[in-house]
């Protein structure tokens, strides 16, 4: 990770990898590894995935150097190169049963003042017929703007139910 000007910007590498990673399947091949050394076989037996399917994903595993492999007779064993594959799968194995404590400025404890303008979705009905949804971007100010903010969804509203706003997709 590096940091510049004050920013965090990841390898383009390290992205990469999270996204080879990103797959069912890879994940299980990969924390399965981390027990030690395996053969495709193995992986068949414990996940039942047939043989192409396991080749697959250790040849997109193998292309990002994560996991590499030595013949022995006909069996390829496969073990993990990449040191950053224990500390990702470690990760993503613990459980989180708290949220994060929102900010002093959070809108939804009420305490403190949020500096600036956020945007949020919100869904209504169009009008156009039963299930018919789609997206208006409103911004959530409060005091002085509120009734100003208020007659602007209004008039949205009302636009929207004439046609004359197309709904977001």
């Amino acid at each position: 990770m590096d940091v510049n000007n004050g920013s965090i910007n990841f390898s383009s590498k390290k992205i990469e990898i999270l996204k080879a990673i990103a797959h069912p399947g890879r994940l299980k091949i990969l924390a399965e590894l981390m027990q030690g050394v395996k053969c495709v076989s193995d992986f068949e037996d414990a996940f039942d995935m047939r043989q192409p399917v396991v080749s697959h994903h250790l040849s997109i595993l193998r292309r990002f150097d994560l996991v590499d492999y030595f013949v022995d007779g006909r069996l390829k064993c496969y073990f993990l190169r990449n040191p950053m594959v224990p500390e990702v799968i470690e990760a993503l194995r613990k459980e989180h049963t708290e949220e994060l404590p929102a900010p002093a400025c959070c809108p939804i404890t009420k305490k403190g003042k949020y500096p600036g303008v956020r945007e949020k979705k919100m869904k209504t009905s169009s009008g156009n017929g039963p299930g018919k949804r789609q997206e208006i971007l409103q911004s959530s100010v409060g005091g002085k703007n509120g009734r100003k903010q208020k007659n602007q969804d209004r008039l949205l509203s009302q636009r929207t139910k004439r046609g004359d706003v197309k709904a977001f997709h």
